[in-house]
């Protein structure tokens, strides 16, 4: 950012909490030139995480962690504009990898990044940054309440949609045997 004379605040959050009780995630948050507008950035180089979504969403199997819920989830936590999250190329899982090598945006979630730690490129970081500042510059405040209640009730019906699914399977197999 320096390199870029770009103004904006980079805080690394550590322990500390965010405005969801006793959650952390958000590793970064950065203030946007002075102003109120903050992007988040959540780093996974420790673990695979899938990508998720809600379609993907398996009820039936422990729950695990998917870049969808991470993003949404450091959005809400840091009270951010915008999300990215950040893999390295060495550690990424396969449905990462599937959706992008680079730099991939889901709208209205956020952006996912892989980068190269081992070979010092965190090049696609700076150009998902770059975007993500742009769009939190210019976004208007949502109220998180409605887009939360939309996304809770997305999920849910494709929750219902699986468990209808599972029904139908148990009814065919019933019938079959």
């Amino acid at each position: 950012l320096e390199q870029r004379n770009i103004k904006d605040e980079v805080i690394s959050t550590g322990n500390t909490t965010g405005t969801i009780k006793r959650n952390k995630t958000g590793d970064f948050v950065c203030k946007l030139d002075g102003s109120d507008k903050k992007i988040v950035i959540e780093c996974k180089y420790n673990k695979k995480t899938p990508l998720g979504g809600i379609d993907k969403k398996d009820v039936l199997t422990k729950n695990q962690d998917t870049a969808w819920e991470q993003l949404l989830e450091a959005s809400v936590n840091r009270d951010a504009q915008v999300a990215i999250i950040v893999f390295d190329r060495e550690l990424v899982d396969r449905t990462i990898l599937n959706f992008t090598d680079g730099v991939g945006f889901i709208p209205g979630i956020g952006f996912v990044v892989i980068v190269e730690s081992q070979k010092n490129d965190y090049s696609n970081l700076f150009i998902a940054y770059s975007l993500a500042r742009d769009i939190a510059m210019h976004s208007k405040n949502v109220d998180y309440k409605d887009e939360m209640l939309a996304l809770l009730v997305r999920r849910i019906l494709s929750d219902i949609k699986q468990l209808f699914d599972i029904k139908k399977l148990v009814e065919n197999n019933i019938k079959n045997n």
